[in-house]
């Protein structure tokens, strides 16, 4: 920048600085009248991200969603007019606000800046930012390009989601393919003479061009796939032999796992960090969008700072998968908004059926720095609540009938605690089971209970079904699992309504490579505009007990405005949200 001698720092988190200059700006003379100038806000099509090269090919098999009208509106756009420095980042030079359209079949919006601010880069490229339905500025010159804090702003309120620019996915085909364009949308102002001599009516206002925005934020969806008839939330598991072992039944879900903090623009690195970040980089399958929290996830074990960046944790201590505290969705009876975007719902060729997904909810954008920093704890993804219906094994079934609760070791369900302990005892005392059940109970705890018969010899009591008595009595206290901070058994246990629940967690895939062994650039991420379809399809197993001291297996983390003004007409179309169908099995 030229002529600026006083910088102080305003876009902190962006890189953008606003700066005051001790140059004159002109004459009063010069700086009588209105200057205009033309900017258009446009939500582009586009497809899959991480499938499209930057000169537009694509190989997207799933296809993409126009939206809801509620999710493309656009109420008011403010537009930060900034210059490129040596670093790759921005510097701020101007902003406005605006909720006129001026052209609303066009999503044109006039937008007044102070052309002061724009002398000193008169013949020079500036760069645009541009924001609908909110306004980052939060004091004169002060401006954030982060948003923190989950509750006070979600960026999807209806009809008022918050977007931001694109990625930029789409250009124009006149351009050399050779050479891609200015991730960032720019324009090369010409002198300010000009914009004052024939930029000076909103009819003749300069062109900005085009800006493509997408909303910040992601949206799930979510279909039924049961598989017991008469019943679309109900699953019958079973063994890797094909037997059945139960049933179980998705009574609620829940979103975990929300990130609080996210950038309004989106960045993109080879290695998720600020190094050498690109703003609107086009995200590949080798690189990774960048999270404003990177330096805190890539630590080895993560810490409570990290972790307290997240909504509805379903990891750590005091975690309870059964509290109240979620946002629970239940499942009887739930039928969602309807999907019924044709883009979609036109099978073609696709191979699967895509009817009947519904509409669930939105999250934030949450994504990890390095593949192997993807884990648990920060990583967003679905809870589901799950009733056990019925149980093959004799002494699980057994237990229930008599609302006790279940235990299970390595595997192996032996029934309550009184069969689980005659199991342990005739096992032997070399047995694991024997062993852990000592572990947890005490050395005394399979002791029997002996007398002497009329002869002085000692026997082992036993009751009238020939089962072994013991000389301590044991409970089913709930905080009576835990050796050496791990829960050793796994135990079902009945609820205040008597039904055992169990939880399965998804965690969500955004560029599956379908292979359960190997992690993969961005495969789990949940990334902005974007709509992930998902379904239940498999259940295999019970799943999680709902606390840490039940569940030896149990999820841990690491798993402006002055006058004279030039104006700018900008207009706005909303990006398609790209389509991610991920089927679940548990």
């Amino acid at each position: 920048m030229k002529n600026l001698k006083i910088c102080a720092v305003a876009l902190l988190t962006l890189g953008m600085a606003a700066c005051t200059s001790d140059e004159p700006n002109g004459s009063q003379e010069a700086n009588k009248g209105d200057m205009y100038a033309r900017v258009r806000i446009q939500l582009p099509t586009g497809t899959r991200a991480g499938t499209t090269d930057w000169n537009g090919n694509t190989n997207s098999e799933d296809g993409y969603e126009i939206g809801q009208e509620d999710e493309n509106r656009v109420n008011n756009v403010t537009v930060v007019l900034a210059a490129k420095e040596s670093d790759g980042n921005f510097s701020y030079i101007d902003h406005s606000t605006t909720s006129t359209l001026s052209s609303s079949a066009s999503n044109t919006f006039t937008m007044q800046f102070d052309v002061n601010a724009l002398n000193d880069y008169a013949g020079q490229t500036v760069y645009i930012f541009t924001y609908c339905n909110v306004n980052p500025i939060t004091a004169p010159g002060a401006f954030t390009d982060l948003i923190a804090g989950y509750a006070s702003q979600l960026p999807w309120q209806s009809g008022n989601f918050i977007m931001a620019n694109a990625a930029n996915v789409t250009y124009d085909n006149d351009k050399d393919p050779s050479t891609p364009p200015e991730a960032v949308p720019a324009v090369t102002l010409p002198s300010i003479e000009t914009l004052r001599a024939q930029n000076n009516t909103p009819d003749n206002a300069f062109d900005l061009g085009t800006v493509q925005v997408t909303r910040v934020c992601s949206r799930f969806d979510y279909k039924k796939g049961g598989n017991v008839e008469g019943n679309d939330n109900a699953y019958t598991i079973k063994a890797n032999d094909g037997a059945e072992i139960g049933e179980i039944e998705m009574v609620a879900m829940a979103p975990v796992e929300i990130a609080q903090e996210y950038y309004y623009i989106p960045r993109i690195s080879a290695d998720g960090t600020n190094a050498d970040w690109t703003y609107c980089g086009a995200e590949t399958n080798t690189n990774f969008v960048v999270s404003p929290n990177y330096s805190l996830k890539t630590v080895a074990d993560l810490t409570d700072e990290i972790l307290g960046k997240y909504n509805y944790r379903t990891t750590g201590e005091g975690v309870d998968l059964g509290a109240a505290t979620y946002d629970w969705t239940t499942l009887a009876g739930w039928n969602g908004v309807d999907d019924n975007d044709e883009n979609w719902n036109d099978n073609g060729n696709s191979g699967f059926d895509k009817s009947n997904y519904k509409i669930w909810k939105y999250v934030t954008e949450n994504t990890i720095p390095e593949t192997k920093a993807q884990k648990a704890g920060i990583t967003t993804g679905v809870l589901f609540k799950a009733k056990i219906n019925s149980v093959t094994n004799t002494n699980f079934a057994k237990a229930m009938e008599g609302k006790k609760a279940v235990y299970s070791y390595k595997g192996t369900i032996y029934g309550d605690l009184a069969m689980m302990r005659q199991t342990a005892y005739t096992e032997g005392q070399y047995s694991e089971l024997y062993k852990a059940f000592i572990s947890v109970f005490g050395p005394n705890s399979l002791t029997p209970k002996t007398a002497t018969d009329g002869t002085g010899a000692t026997y082992i009591v036993k009751d009238a079904d020939g089962n072994v008595s013991f000389v301590e009595t044991l409970t089913d206290a709930a905080d009576n699992n835990v050796v050496d901070g791990k829960a050793v058994f796994k135990i079902y246990r009945p609820a205040a309504d008597d039904n055992y629940y169990v939880y399965y967690i998804y965690r969500n895939r955004h560029n599956d490579n379908d292979d359960i062994a190997k992690m993969g650039t961005m495969e789990f991420a949940t990334v902005r505009n974007n709509v992930y379809k998902l379904m239940v399809t498999t259940v295999s197993d019970f799943g999680y007990a709902a606390t840490p001291g039940d569940d030896p297996n149990f999820p841990d983390p690491d798993n402006p405005d002055e006058d004279p003004k030039v104006y700018f007409k900008v207009s706005c179309r909303v990006l398609p949200w790209m389509v991610r169908v991920n089927n679940i099995e548990f």
